[in-house]
């Protein structure tokens, strides 16, 4: 069996979950983060708060991809995210962040990083 993969998102959930679909393909087990009824029954919904529940999700999985967007247009990018990208670094080491934690910028630019 392959590693279980949480997927982080910001503003669009469509693209999360249509990367965790392809990446079931292959066989890999993928948690789209916060309370979505396609998670597996391990990972849904287990706690209280969406907080300890994504918490709980980021433990229980191998790997992370983490899916950076702006918020709104040309406006700042989510705090959550942000968490979570501090979250799952510290639970890797250093040596296994670089092959478990992926990170995309789907519409971020270099010219935006002056923004943040």
């Amino acid at each position: 069996m392959k590693d279980y993969v949480f997927i982080g998102w910001s503003r669009n959930r469509d693209i999360a979950i249509e990367l965790k679909k392809n990446l079931d393909k292959y066989g890999f087990i993928c948690v789209v983060g916060g309370q979505y009824e396609g998670n597996p029954e391990s990972v849904r919904n287990r706690m209280g708060t969406v907080n300890e529940t994504i918490n709980f999700q980021m433990n229980h999985c191998d790997q992370s991809i983490l899916l950076f967007q702006k918020i709104d247009d040309n406006v700042g990018i989510s705090g959550n995210l942000i968490y979570e990208l501090g979250y799952i670094n510290a639970q890797y080491n250093y040596i296994q962040s670089p092959t478990k934690l992926h990170i995309f910028r789907i519409d971020i630019t270099r010219a935006d990083d002056a923004l943040f």
